[in-house]
């Protein structure tokens, strides 16, 4: 059984750790859809329908690829991928409009209480990351710090250590004092990489003590 009060230090993973990425991608396929259509003269599909095909894909094979499936099935080569990428990062939403998920509400709830330090860590687009935050109604958002791996190159990305072992060092802690909470097999790397402990989130709710 899994016992955060033992633990100085929590680092959380942003996407589908901390909240479901689906919520985030839904919104923002949606937003490509509007901003495709409005580029075009005549449009004879809906932004909903973009919205539904992207997902699909999305669960499917993965984000790879993604651009040119939607062009390729729509014939719509005027929408370039920079147009795709831009409306992917900056998709417009209000702040804590996204719902994190209730477990980790609670979670992050009683570790500020516990008076724990609390960080995120998250790869990917650093305008997309922080649009993400920005829409999620995460608790004590100020007092949490985020790391953005890419903020340094794409070379110190997870599983790259770095962020792990920089985040040893401002919090003053040693290693058995640190967990690292993600979902996939390069969080764990990552976390394998720096030396402290890491938990799958998809184990944690049923058997978790704080």
């Amino acid at each position: 059984m899994i016992n955060f009060l033992n633990y100085k230090v929590i680092i959380f993973d942003l996407d589908d750790t901390i909240y479901d990425e689906h919520l985030y991608l839904e919104k923002a396929y949606n937003y490509i859809g509007e901003c495709l259509c409005s580029s075009l003269t005549s449009c004879g599909i809906t932004p909903h329908e973009i919205s539904t095909f992207l997902l699909l894909e999305f669960e499917k094979e993965g984000r790879e690829g993604l651009y040119e499936k939607l062009i390729n099935k729509y014939d719509v080569v005027d929408f370039t991928l920079d147009n795709f990428l831009e409306c992917m990062r900056t998709t417009p939403l209000k702040q804590g409009s996204i719902k994190i998920r209730p477990y980790m509400n609670h979670l992050i709830n009683r570790m500020i209480k516990e008076k724990k330090m609390i960080f995120i860590l998250t790869n990917g687009n650093i305008k997309q990351q922080k649009n993400k935050i920005n829409s999620l109604n995460i608790p004590h958002r100020n007092k949490i710090k985020v790391y953005y791996a890419s903020s340094k190159g794409l070379s110190f990305e997870k599983p790259n250590p770095y962020f792990l072992n920089l985040i040893k060092e401002v919090s003053s802690s040693h290693k058995s004092e640190i967990v690292f909470i993600g979902d996939s097999e390069i969080d764990k790397k990552t976390a394998f990489n720096s030396d402290i402990d890491f938990v799958n989130v998809q184990n944690l709710e049923p058997q978790s003590k704080y």
